[in-house]
């Protein structure tokens, strides 16, 4: 778990603003199409609301990718104290939204249940599972990066991504289960290209004005807006392994990684519980409440207001689930600095003998 002094303060912000991505790409599309049956972009007739919201939902749809691309520009390295704090993390939240559960009567209180909230990696969503997966590839992912050259890494990647993109999006194989992207086949190719950018790409961005980057992202979200309007299966060519949505995400990567900022501790500070924002908000049953409501504002109010009240919403939960996860630290992280005195007081006994 990186030190939050020791954080570069432009990539976390961006790890903020994909976790936004995220609530809002689930509120704008997920939410008000499964769960209020609303015509995706339509919306009755009304082509305006429709291509505003295709707008959001193509601007904000690349939110997982660039959580990953973040792993992979960072690089992880599977330690003790991170998988502790991970699983701390999800302990936490799952036995706080399972008490909740009960509190309000959706389930009667069971031993066996309660017991299931301490398996979280079984219990844990898609995400959860692909990225602990990563999580344990990650030393040879790494090791390959670290053993290649420019044009060698440059050029898996690029056979990597036809790959993907082949028997992914094209024939949508079941064989390499890419799943479109909701796979850890989809994270590898999504990490080695955040490595990448890391260890070779920001050179050659520097030849680049950050206004040609900026606009080259903004190029790529219209694009993906007029195909959402004009493909037949938007979920299987709009999925996290789509061409659009991984050259999308990158370029963004990029345009926050050229950004020049001082490090900030409070940015850093709020970085580190991203996370749990994303395990709290599809969690039931916070995940049920937020979609009733997407759905009833949506229905019920002029779209101006509709997006006014879901922005406050969508930022009541990012708090809400900051302030929890800082209480979750704040109980935990005697434990931490417990190991980490017992890690080094066995390393200098180590050195001593």
């Amino acid at each position: 778990m990186k030190d939050i002094k020791d954080r570069q303060s432009n990539i976390e912000l961006f790890r903020i603003v994909a976790t936004f991505m995220i609530i809002i790409v689930h509120c704008n599309g997920w939410f008000l199409e499964d769960w209020g049956g609303v015509d995706t972009w339509s919306n009755g007739g009304s082509f305006i609301v429709g291509g505003i919201r295709a707008f959001i939902q193509s601007g904000t749809c690349i939110g997982v990718d660039c959580f990953v691309l973040i792993s992979g520009f960072f690089s992880m390295k599977p330690k003790f104290k991170s998988l502790l704090n991970l699983y701390t993390l999800l302990v936490f939240f799952y036995v706080f939204c399972y008490l909740i559960e009960v509190f309000i009567g959706h389930q009667m209180f069971s031993w066996k249940m309660f017991g299931y909230q301490f398996l979280p990696f079984a219990l844990g969503n898609w995400f959860i599972k692909c990225y602990l997966f990563l999580l344990l590839l990650s030393p040879l992912l790494n090791s390959f990066v670290s053993k290649c050259t420019e044009k060698q890494l440059l050029l898996y990647i690029c056979i990597y991504f036809l790959f993907d993109f082949y028997f992914g999006c094209i024939w949508d194989s079941k064989y390499f289960n890419f799943n479109n992207g909701y796979s850890v086949g989809t994270f590898i190719l999504l990490y080695l290209i955040g490595r990448y950018i890391m260890v070779f790409g920001m050179n050659r961005a520097k030849k680049y004005s950050k206004c040609v980057l900026w606009l080259s992202f903004l190029a790529s979200v219209f694009l993906m807006t007029v195909f959402r309007f004009v493909c037949n299966d938007e979920n299987r060519w709009l999925g996290y392994d789509s061409p659009f949505l991984i050259i999308s995400s990158s370029l963004l990567l990029i345009c926050f990684a050229s950004i020049n900022m001082k490090k900030n501790k409070f940015v850093n500070s709020i970085a580190t519980s991203c996370l749990a924002v994303y395990i709290f908000h599809t969690n039931r049953p916070i995940i049920g409440w937020l979609a009733d409501i997407d759905v009833r504002l949506f229905n019920y109010y002029p779209f101006g207001l509709y997006v006014l009240y879901m922005a406050c919403i969508i930022f009541t939960v990012f708090i809400v689930a900051i302030i929890f996860d800082k209480f979750r630290l704040y109980i935990t992280n005697p434990l931490f600095v417990l190991l980490d005195k017992v890690i080094n007081e066995k390393v200098e006994y180590g050195k001593s003998k």
